[in-house]
């Protein structure tokens, strides 16, 4: 007889698997090319040195709060992108911090025809000063990865591509 954990633990996957498959056809689309995006994010980001990387997130406009204007159309494609975006990094194998996940959804918006920009910010925590690092990217109302951050983080850098 099974015991009740090992039925937890094969359940998940399974589970997953199950959900996946009542997803409309657009929704597993958009999850495949979110997961592979952040896969590509996370190979480029290890292999290839960030200066290389930063010209294909955009025009690189300083350390400025820069929130595109989207249409409603935009912004309801920046939901299906974000809803992609944070269902990818739970299957994901492979690294899927802050900085893959903003490559991949600005990268998504692009291919979308979304304005999006990605943000890189820090932050001083407590009465030692520990710095900590992030990035975020947003298109109008819609934060697509990392949160929204603009009242925590102060941002050091912005990268626009329409």
């Amino acid at each position: 007889m099974m015991s009740s954990a090992r039925l937890s633990v094969t359940s998940v996957p399974i589970r997953m698997v199950a959900g996946f498959i009542r997803f409309p056809a657009k929704d597993k689309a958009a999850l495949l090319m979110a997961w592979c995006l952040i896969g590509l994010s996370a190979a480029a980001l290890r292999l290839i040195p960030f200066r290389y990387l930063a010209p294909l997130l955009g025009t690189q406009m300083g350390a400025i709060a820069f929130v595109p204007i989207a249409t409603g159309t935009q912004v309801a494609r920046a939901r299906k992108v974000r809803c992609a975006i944070l269902r990818a990094v739970r299957i994901a194998p492979f690294r899927s911090d802050c900085l893959p996940q903003a490559f991949a959804a600005a990268s998504m918006c692009r291919l979308l025809g979304v304005p999006a920009s990605v943000h890189l910010g820090i932050r001083l925590d407590g009465a030692d000063k520990d710095m900590a690092a992030h990035a975020w990217s947003c298109a109008g109302p819609v934060a697509l990865s990392g949160g929204r951050c603009f009242g925590v983080y102060t941002p050091v850098s912005c990268f626009f591509r329409h």
